[in-house]
């Protein structure tokens, strides 16, 4: 399993858009936003578990540096 960090996110994407984002390159196992406390709004960064290291590794590949 990896945990990866994402970040630079449009303060809208949820949890949920993480998830399908990266779900094409293999199984996530989960997918969080990280929130401000105080605010209640996204810090615009989050955190991907996949399940195997060469999905993840493919995924940095070909997300690095996207737009979404």
């Amino acid at each position: 399993m990896i945990k990866l960090f994402v970040a630079k996110l449009n303060p809208e994407t949820n949890s949920e858009d993480l998830k399908r984002l990266f779900s094409p390159f293999g199984r996530v196992t989960s997918a969080k936003i990280v929130m401000d406390a105080k605010s209640g709004n996204s810090k615009n960064y989050g955190f991907v578990e996949m399940s195997h290291d060469r999905a993840a590794l493919q995924a940095i590949d070909e997300l690095h540096h996207s737009i979404f």
